[in-house]
């Protein structure tokens, strides 16, 4: 039987697997240990796939829009990044407890307003859905989301700026949210997508956590 050392120790390299050279680091260490901490509970892993699903859903339909298919879309398991340059001074590492990938380029693309719109629901749609449907705060883990929602917004700007229906960065957000949420309420299927998308995601990423969290049960 595994033992919780041993199991944190696979864990720790899962995490790391992107920041093998630093693992002997002290702030690689510590981000790699928060990282953990954000999975270290089966509602903890729900509540990070169902946000991660909302962020899928809304990705499909931006797809649609962009050129690229439900099947380009991946997923990244728990782990820790550096930090971008910018960042570099506030912390090293970054921890990241799963996130979903598309091959959506935001410099190549010819940026329309129904385009922006809804790549601002695909930066609200994780907050939405882990607050709808797993009961957390709208606002949790979304910082990542507003980082890339505020760059998308930036480089839409410079061929939408004189857009009469555009509206600034922070009330385009809350449109967002607020389509996100009736779409949500409305259509009884998107959640159940969104569930059966987030047990895939659980089913796929996540099993040696969960082995982790019986274990510290």
């Amino acid at each position: 039987m595994v033992d919780q050392e041993s199991k944190l120790r696979e864990l720790m390299a899962i995490v790391g697997r992107d920041v093998t050279d630093c693992l002997t680091n002290q702030d690689c260490t510590t981000a790699c240990l928060k990282t953990i901490v954000m999975v270290s509970s089966r509602e903890k892993i729900e509540a990070v796939c169902l946000h991660e699903a909302g962020h899928f859903a809304e990705s499909v339909s931006l797809g649609i829009m962009v050129g690229f298919n439900e099947s380009d879309i991946g997923y990244h398991a728990p782990r820790v990044i550096p930090s971008p340059a910018e960042n570099m001074g506030l912390n090293k590492f970054e921890s990241n407890p799963g996130s979903i990938y598309t091959p959506f380029k935001a410099q190549e693309i010819t940026w329309t307003l129904p385009i922006l719109q809804q790549a601002a629901r695909v930066a609200v749609a994780g907050g939405v859905y882990a607050h709808i449907l797993a009961n957390r705060p709208i606002d949790e883990g979304t910082g990542g989301d507003w980082e890339l929602y505020k760059t998308y917004y930036r480089l839409a700007h410079k061929k939408l700026h004189a857009h009469p229906e555009l509206l600034i960065a922070t009330k385009l957000w809350e449109w967002a949210v607020d389509k996100v949420k009736l779409d949500l309420k409305e259509h009884a299927e998107l959640e159940d997508n969104a569930r059966r998308k987030a047990s895939q995601f659980t089913q796929d990423y996540y099993q040696p956590f969960l082995e982790f969290c019986d274990l510290t049960r």
